[in-house]
């Protein structure tokens, strides 16, 4: 005996369409991060993630402190003009490496705002000097360093 054939419901099609509809989506936002992350990256990197530390007993400090650091980053961020016609705003949060030597490396996008922007905000953080190096016993330790870059940057902002 064979079964009978009956007519998927409505509801049926739509959940099935939604389910695939769903995974798609995420799939196409995981491939877009990942993809950012790559082409964003610091590929000059020799970090060995196996020696980083999240904390340090004395942790990486920027010459002159955090408002120098924020001043830094204020005076050598532009603003892209395709996110200002774009009215881009927020934050740039970008995860980097400040290793032993107190240089800053393996640079990522850790939470994206948009590509233009983000862009901007990485090349930002490349280019920032040498850092006083964390230190773990004593000795100076590779330690990962996570900071948001506004946007528009806060000169930007303030001239308006």
């Amino acid at each position: 005996m064979q079964p009978e054939n009956r007519p998927m419901k409505k509801s049926g099609k739509y959940t099935v369409l939604f389910i695939l509809l769903g995974s798609f989506f995420c799939c196409c936002q995981q491939q877009k991060k990942q993809d950012i992350n790559q082409n964003q990256t610091n590929t000059s990197s020799q970090v060995d993630t196996t020696k980083m530390h999240y904390r340090a007993d004395k942790m990486p400090t920027y010459p002159g402190g955090l408002e120098a650091l924020n001043s830094y980053i204020a005076q050598n961020t532009k603003y892209p003009p395709k996110a200002r016609k774009k009215d881009i705003n927020g934050k740039v949060y970008i995860k980097f490496a400040i290793l032993p030597n107190g240089s800053v490396d393996s640079v990522t996008v850790e939470r994206s705002l948009n590509k233009i922007v983000d862009k901007e905000a990485v090349k930002v953080i490349n280019s920032l000097p040498k850092w006083e190096p964390g230190k773990k016993n004593g000795q100076s330790v590779g330690v990962w360093y996570t900071i948001p870059v506004p946007f528009p940057p806060k000169k930007t902002q303030d001239s308006h």
